[in-house]
């Protein structure tokens, strides 16, 4: 296996773990369908720094490592709470091949976490119906009564990531981590 691999190979493993400890020790819980969390940040660096392949990746370890040390463990719909942040890894790399010119002016970085952000919010509530469905313990209530405050919340996140992020980014490029 060539260097590169193996460093890339590296990096999805560390980055998947640090979204698993962000997720763990990086969240503030406000309600059960409602946290802040700074779980996102090795997925969108990776995103940044290596594309949609690695940085999916990363989603998909973190999340999944998320799930199964939760108090709810492997369960039917694990799948369906990890893939907000496989997509979303996705949609990181991508879009950030797209737009990467114009996401050094501040607020299209914003806009490009936001709208990332909510895609994760969109794709939670689907994963949250589905599994109140399966579980039985669905209220029109429980989904639909937070949104407004999960979508505030996700707004809200992006604007901090959107300081965060470039720092961190720049921080390991110029410690010329991938050469």
């Amino acid at each position: 296996m060539n260097r590169n691999k193996t460093k890339t190979i590296v990096f999805v493993a560390i980055f998947g773990a640090i979204f698993y400890l962000l997720s763990k020790y990086g969240t503030i819980k406000i309600s059960s369908s409602v946290k802040f969390t700074f779980q996102n940040l090795p997925l969108y660096v990776s995103g940044i720094l290596f594309g949609d392949i690695v940085s999916s990746t990363v989603g998909t370890i973190g999340m999944f490592l998320s799930q199964i040390y939760s108090e709810y463990g492997l369960t039917v719909t694990t799948v369906l709470w990890i893939l907000p942040y496989t997509v979303a890894g996705l949609l990181t790399g991508r879009l950030y091949a797209m737009f990467k010119d114009k996401l050094a002016n501040p607020i299209y970085m914003f806009l490009y976490l936001a709208f990332i952000n909510l895609c994760i919010t969109f794709l939670n509530t689907i994963a949250q119906i589905v599994d109140a469905l399966i579980f039985g313990y669905y209220s029109e209530q429980l989904i639909f009564g937070s949104i407004f405050i999960r979508i505030l919340n996700a707004l809200l996140i992006s604007i901090l990531y959107s300081i965060i992020v470039p720092l961190i980014v720049k921080a390991l490029q110029r410690i010329n981590y991938f050469n």
